[in-house]
């Protein structure tokens, strides 16, 4: 596995941003270059524990929901992380709520 991982609000989300990376790249494989966490939530508690886990890991891309409550927990994780000593951290917002919803227009966009 690399040093980076893709923190997610939910499973879905998680997975949805996988598949537009195979469609991005054209690529089938393409979704397994990085790491992807769903938290199950805003809270940072899975987060943390895979930080603990897997010390390698120094590239953090925060893509909770593009919502206000994403986009609050995010800049929390984010000055934590920081706070911490982990200098890579970065937001990335879906275009639309969440990456699901990203997914699915983009689907939509290819009948």
């Amino acid at each position: 596995m690399n040093d980076c991982v893709y923190v997610f609000e939910s499973f879905i989300d998680a997975m949805s941003h996988a598949n537009l990376y195979k469609i991005k790249y054209g690529n089938k494989d393409a979704w397994k270059l990085h790491n992807r966490l769903a938290l199950g939530g805003t809270a940072d508690t899975a987060l943390m524990e895979l930080l603990k886990r897997k010390p390698n890991i120094r590239n953090i891309c925060l893509c909770l929901d593009n919502d206000s409550a994403g986009r609050a927990a995010s800049a929390t994780i984010r000055q934590k992380l920081m706070s911490m000593g982990y200098m890579n951290v970065y937001e990335r917002f879906s275009r639309e709520k969440d990456y699901n919803e990203e997914l699915m227009m983009v689907r939509k966009t290819e009948i």
